[in-house]
């Protein structure tokens, strides 16, 4: 159902939380909307859903991290989200039904995630209207998101944008790899080495067994002029 790369862990009713406290704009219905969630467990490596596969539903992010990333038709790899706890992912095909433009794969050890099928999630809106309109706050702030990305990877340097997803990492305790900063900012390897080696001259960050520590927080965030939108609650990098 999920795709072949999806391997489903069994959960037991002592490991099942109730998860509304993750998803603060769905507490008021959780109770009605929790028998319409398939809940389940993923390993490291495993995906949601891979690129160009139907669109079947939504998936809600109890626990663990997730990346969404595309290849182009030469192979390269471009990260455009990093997902978190209290994230909904698989939101961009939901209405349209068209097929997933992107992976969505897990980089935590696991996660726990809830998958709802879209019909019954349209029917579930149908009977809680109010929901409608936190949902679609939600989807319109990510669009904000991707657009400030998009104008950010076309006017600004590979630096301010390599400072700006340290800070964004920093704040959402994600460990960010010099090789996934490279696919998120979109620079190459080399670029992120180079703007990595300038700011741990400046004694703005300290590596250590490819581990980024932020020795000077404020100067970093000076540096990244971060997004002119509140993301707080959201893991988009």
């Amino acid at each position: 159902m999920w795709g072949q790369s999806l391997v489903l862990l069994a959960m037991n009713s002592e490991e099942i939380t109730t998860g509304k406290e993750k998803f603060p704009s769905l507490e008021d219905k959780w109770e009605a909307l929790q028998p319409l969630i398939t809940r389940f467990q993923i390993q490291r490596g495993h995906s949601l859903f891979q690129q160009g596969a139907p669109e079947l539903g939504i998936y809600l992010l109890f626990e663990g991290k997730i990346k969404q990333f595309r290849l182009n038709a030469g192979g390269r790899k471009l990260i455009f989200e990093l997902s978190g706890p209290g994230e909904i992912v698989g939101t961009e095909t939901l209405f349209n039904k068209e097929n997933h433009i992107a992976t969505a794969e897990v980089i935590s050890e696991e996660a726990e995630v809830g998958f709802l099928e879209r019909n019954n999630f349209f029917a579930f809106l149908k009977e809680n209207p109010s929901l409608l309109f936190e949902f679609a706050k939600y989807i319109s702030t990510k669009s904000m998101a991707y657009k400030l990305k998009l104008a950010e990877s076309t006017y600004d340097g590979s630096k301010k944008r390599i400072c700006r997803l340290l800070v964004a990492g920093s704040n959402c305790e994600l460990d960010l790899t010099r090789n996934l900063l490279a696919q998120l900012a979109g620079v190459s390897y080399k670029t992120t080495i180079q703007v990595l080696g300038e700011l741990e001259k400046r004694k703005i960050i300290e590596t250590k067994d490819h581990h980024i520590e932020i020795k000077e927080k404020r100067e970093l965030e000076e540096l990244s002029n971060s997004f002119p939108l509140d993301l707080e609650g959201y893991v988009i990098l």
